[in-house]
């Protein structure tokens, strides 16, 4: 993070994640527009504290809005005839075509 930008990783990821969670499901911290302040102030907490870093509340904002829209585009992509997602692999499994059809038809933004 040399020039003010966060660097994630998987680890930093799940810890983010599961922070979250426990934020919304164990301690029952969401509002009905979103995460509530308090939420992403304990995430970025945890995440600081078990990493080592100095990460902001905005960069896990930034960070919780790229894994969204990541998500969508994948989600997207299972949805085209012909291809799947593999979970225990993380790999897409295509049927022949269905993999240039869908990178022809391109992300929607």
């Amino acid at each position: 993070m040399d020039d003010g930008r966060a660097s994630w990783d998987d680890e930093k990821d799940f810890t983010w994640m599961k922070e979250m969670i426990h934020q919304v499901h164990v301690l029952g911290k969401r509002a009905n527009s979103g995460f509530k302040r308090e939420d992403w102030h304990a995430a970025t907490t945890k995440l600081n504290s078990d990493h080592a870093v100095i990460y902001t509340k905005e960069q896990g904002k930034s960070r919780s809005a790229e894994m969204k829209k990541q998500y969508a585009q994948v989600s997207q992509i299972t949805k085209t005839s012909g291809i799947g997602f593999e979970a225990a692999t993380c790999r897409f499994i295509c049927l022949d075509g269905s993999w240039a059809h869908a990178a022809a038809d391109g992300p929607s933004t």
